[in-house]
């Protein structure tokens, strides 16, 4: 019975058009929230990355709508005393398919991440949440998106406030500041930014959070490995 629910959820969810020229109406794929969740409970976590990975092809956002639309029933369905536990494989879902998404459509990630959070804010904090909040953030540090990553700090001081992540980098920086030495911030890896709009936003961001923590605005310095190398080979061999 478990197969053959796999196997049609995989078929109604990813199923390829095999005609080209069908018309767009009947291309939309429809996906039942309550069929995938019911998937990702029963431990067949290959065959939903695989799903998600094809539907990621596609548009993500049919998940993000079939999860507002179903994801309430399923996580009520079997009563007050699993509501906990399925609250939070669901939101881990949604993570699941904001990663599926995040280098097509970052959009999408952002809004599954948001969902994800929300329902989790409707109960009190648990200990499971904790990775949840750090998987989160990951996403949105691996996005680049300064908005959604200060978001989703702010989210984990309020539900998750002991925090390594916070705490430590918090306690460093003040540290720093008692110490009365110039500060000067480095930003690694900068040529993974696509544009120069990209990293003005990121090295904005960098200030900005030193400066909330500090009251002092640093220097902040781009480097990129892969820059410096391309300005060394382009100015030819050393004569020296």
């Amino acid at each position: 019975m478990r197969s053959r629910l796999c196997t049609t959820l995989v078929l109604m969810v990813l199923v390829p058009l095999a005609d080209a020229h069908r018309d767009v109406a009947s291309q939309q794929i429809t996906v039942s929230a309550t069929d995938l969740l019911d998937y990702y409970e029963a431990g067949e976590f290959d065959a939903v990355q695989d799903a998600l990975r094809r539907a990621a092809k596609g548009d993500l956002g049919i998940v993000l709508d079939a999860l507002k639309r179903d994801g309430r029933t399923w996580i009520d369905a079997d009563g007050p005393q699993w509501r906990p536990r399925r609250r939070l494989m669901a939101a881990t879902l949604a993570l699941e398919t904001a990663h599926a998404s995040l280098d097509r459509g970052w959009l999408a990630s952002r809004a599954l991440i948001e969902w994800g959070a929300s329902e989790l804010a409707k109960a009190p904090p648990t200990v499971e949440e904790r990775t949840w909040h750090q998987a989160a953030l990951a996403l949105c540090e691996g996005a680049l998106d300064t908005i959604s990553i200060e978001a989703q700090l702010k989210r984990m001081e309020r539900r998750v406030p002991g925090e390594p992540r916070i705490l430590l980098g918090r306690a460093f920086l003040e540290e720093i500041r008692e110490w009365g030495k110039k500060i000067v911030l480095v930003i690694n890896k900068a040529d993974i930014l696509e544009t120069p709009d990209d990293l003005a936003t990121v090295e904005q961001f960098v200030r900005r959070s030193a400066l909330t923590l500090l009251g002092v605005e640093p220097m902040v310095f781009a480097v990129s490995a892969r820059a410096a190398f391309r300005a060394k080979t382009a100015a030819g061999p050393s004569t020296c």
